[in-house]
């Protein structure tokens, strides 16, 4: 019984150093990433969707998508979202394990999975 107590902890440790370590990564992310300020005439506003990402073979997609960025603010629909991702490489993940992963993940307060 006693092991499994010392098991528990340790994995909950290791979790909450993973949390720790993904929030200095985004902290440290948002310092660097330059964003668009009121001053910044036309892109202080702006939808995300209407910004053309293109895939391997060059082909435009466009998302018909609501989610928008205002005055450092990212809107989903009509409601202001904080983006807090954290990264799982899943080709390293065995796939039985996707699932906990994700839910340890989500237990740290990210709301974003980047693969």
């Amino acid at each position: 019984m006693l092991s499994k107590q010392i098991l528990l902890k340790k994995s909950n440790i290791a979790i909450l150093i993973a949390g720790l370590a993904v929030t200095a990564a985004a902290i440290v992310l948002l310092a660097v990433i330059p964003f668009p300020t009121k001053t910044d005439g036309e892109n202080a506003s702006r939808n995300i969707h209407e910004d053309a990402c293109h895939n391997a073979h060059g082909e435009a997609y466009r998302s018909e998508g609501s989610l928008q960025f205002r005055n450092r603010t990212f809107i989903l629909g009509r409601s202001p979202i904080r983006i807090i991702s954290g990264a799982m490489h899943y080709f390293r993940v065995h796939p039985d394990h996707w699932r906990d992963r994700m839910m340890k993940l989500k237990a740290c307060g990210m709301n974003t999975l980047e693969t």
